[in-house]
């Protein structure tokens, strides 16, 4: 499906935010048929809509952070607490890639 999105002349993206935030929200329509409708009045919030309401299409990145977790806490590591095996797989994810 093609929608044709129109960007308002000399407006900001802070300036759509605006708008968006503005407008009287329908909490009885379905986010993505709100968005559905939408997505040509506020172009570069329906984009960023999309990339978090929708649903990844494989589950390869949670099975690949399993796995480091696997590499982190073995046998050999009985008394790692689990809070420091969150911390330190948040710094593998956040620093090192």
């Amino acid at each position: 499906m093609i929608v044709h999105m129109t960007l308002r002349k000399g407006e900001t993206a802070e300036d759509e935010f605006k708008r968006y935030d503005a407008e009287k929200q329908d909490t009885k329509c379905h986010p993505l048929e709100w968005w559905k409708v939408n997505e040509s009045k506020f172009p570069r919030v329906a984009a960023l809509a999309r990339e978090y309401l929708a649903a990844p299409a494989t589950s390869a990145t949670v099975e690949r952070l399993f796995s480091s977790v696997g590499l982190v806490k073995t046998d050999d590591r009985p008394r790692l607490k689990d809070s420091t095996l969150v911390d330190i797989m948040w710094v593998k994810e956040n620093v090192f890639e």
